[in-house]
């Protein structure tokens, strides 16, 4: 009966955890792409401001919600919140595309 208790236990964690490690290697890789297009974004605005000109306000305002989407999936993986931060994640995805799209 033990031996049936542990086989279910490692049965029902095993999965989780992978579930988990995809989950931060999908975090890992659109922070990273994120992470590159604000540091772009960030690039265009000093450009401008030595033009004496600025962005679109939308561009900076959709920087502005990726930023805040990526700490908020942080906060959800460092809470063990999965589900919180798969959503998270996937906001952050859309973030970046419309962000993308913007430039």
């Amino acid at each position: 009966m033990r031996l049936v208790s542990v086989l279910l236990f490692l049965a029902l964690t095993v999965p989780a955890q992978d579930g988990q490690r995809q989950l931060l290697r999908e975090f890992d890789e659109v922070t990273a792409k994120a992470t590159a297009l604000i540091e772009a974004v960030d690039g265009y605005e000093r450009t401008a401001r030595q033009a004496g000109v600025r962005v679109h306000p939308r561009i900076s305002l959709r920087r502005l919600l990726l930023e805040a989407a990526m700490d908020d999936a942080e906060t959800q993986i460092k809470g063990r919140r999965w589900k919180a931060a798969a959503e998270k994640i996937a906001e952050i995805r859309g973030h970046l595309a419309k962000l993308a799209a913007s430039l």
